[in-house]
């Protein structure tokens, strides 16, 4: 039981006016070319770990729940472990099919992450990652241990020890990915690596810097605060806006 966690809308907030679901106006392509990845991917990254649903009597209108019939809701379930007290960041870019495997775990395990854009060409983060020893990407940095690394399946073993459902469990060293809980989609071996390729061949986007303001900022020594974007990895509709942040 991780307890209650109360969510508030930010200070001058105004909720958004609700509009039916439409995809605008030349933008269809777009989409639809996105969407290939979550296929290809199997969904992977779409719903967290664990994820259960399960229809409960509803007992308490504070509770969330997506759907409500004849006394019913749906309660939804996952399998976590401990949650990091500070955000880790992870240096990578878009395009790349490595990143995509280790957002994806991210996503799975419902972690917060600060992203640092690394695509070719970028000259603030890129070079400070190279100056820490990254010698690929994703590079991943946890303030919570101190640990660095790099190499995706790595990260992805690492991030499932720490903050798998496993982590409380006092694995051996040398537990492997099935024994820490790491869904097969996200697991060493070619078929993940293969569709992760894949994916990323779908898109081709999110792998070059682009003249922006905030790249201007960052050569200066003073990049823009980060923004923040509630979204999931295998979101269609989101993948566009990353690719345009990567690249900027």
């Amino acid at each position: 039981d991780t307890g209650t966690v109360k969510i508030s809308a930010p200070e001058g907030w105004t909720a958004p006016k609700p509009q039916k679901f439409t995809v605008s106006e030349g933008n269809l392509g777009n989409v639809v070319s996105a969407a290939i990845p979550l296929v290809l991917r199997l969904g992977t990254g779409a719903l967290v770990n664990g994820y259960g649903p399960s229809i409960v009597d509803d007992d308490d209108y504070t509770k969330y729940s997506i759907v409500r019939f004849a006394g019913k809701r749906l309660a939804e379930a996952s399998a976590l472990g401990p949650r990091p007290a500070t955000p880790i960041e992870l240096f990578e870019y878009e395009g790349s099919p490595y990143c995509r495997k280790v957002r994806e775990c991210a996503a799975c395990l419902d972690l917060d992450v600060i992203y640092r854009p690394c695509p070719s060409g970028e000259t603030y983060w890129r070079p400070m990652a190279k100056a820490e020893g990254a010698a690929t990407f994703p590079y991943m940095k946890d303030p919570n241990t101190g640990a660095a690394m790099c190499e995706s399946d790595d990260i992805v073993e690492y991030l499932f020890r720490n903050y798998g459902p496993m982590a409380d469990k006092n694995l051996p060293d040398d537990a492997d990915a099935e024994e820490l809980g790491v869904p097969f989609m996200l697991r060493r071996g070619g078929i993940t690596n293969l569709t992760c390729y894949a994916a990323a061949v779908a898109r081709l986007k999110g792998l070059k810097a682009r003249p922006s303001k905030a790249e201007q900022a960052a050569a200066a020594g003073t990049p823009v605060t980060p923004l923040v974007l509630w979204t999931y990895e295998s979101s269609p509709f989101t993948k566009a806006v990353r690719e345009a942040l990567t690249e900027m």
